[in-house]
């Protein structure tokens, strides 16, 4: 008797213990992104023969959304370039860590090759040294291909 006392006890510690409630939506849920998460990225995958390249300025820019503090503008109204050589990928552009991305509004020239972007999720931190690192973990959203001359306007998830 004492056996099937202490047996039904742990079934039921184990039952109680192992239960989650998952009840409640968040923002991660909704995006796909794992409870580690905190970040998105924009990944410019190369697909031609020749050196992807992609630019922004002040009529383009990655806008990353936060779940507490909207959308903000990271890049402060500077442009960048970048070089995707052939076969190759590279991050464009990370959300910051000071908060949770939900978000992103995505413009650039494409000024040579042919490619596509990912939006990517994962883990924004600072270094030992302070410097804005990404460790990316899954692919969110993948695009239509670009050529030279294309101008990409998108978003992807929450961007008000």
């Amino acid at each position: 008797m004492i056996i099937r006392f202490s047996a039904f006890l742990m079934f039921a510690l184990f039952i109680t213990v192992g239960c989650k409630d998952s009840s409640t939506t968040s923002a991660n849920d909704e995006l796909g992104l794992d409870e580690s998460d905190n970040g998105l990225a924009i990944r410019a995958v190369n697909t031609g023969t020749e050196d992807l390249e992609i630019s922004t300025d002040g009529d383009t820019g990655i806008v990353f959304c936060y779940k507490s503090d909207g959308c903000k503008d990271v890049t402060s109204g500077g442009g960048s370039h970048h070089w995707i050589t052939k076969d190759g990928e590279s991050l464009i552009s990370t959300s910051n860590d000071e908060g949770i991305a939900v978000g992103v509004l995505i413009s650039f020239q494409v000024e040579a090759g042919s490619g596509y972007y990912e939006v990517v999720s994962g883990k924004a931190y600072r270094d030992d040294a302070g410097f804005l690192e990404f460790e990316p973990n899954k692919v969110l959203f993948t695009s239509d291909e670009f050529t030279k001359g294309t101008n990409v306007q998108s978003s992807y998830g929450d961007v008000n």
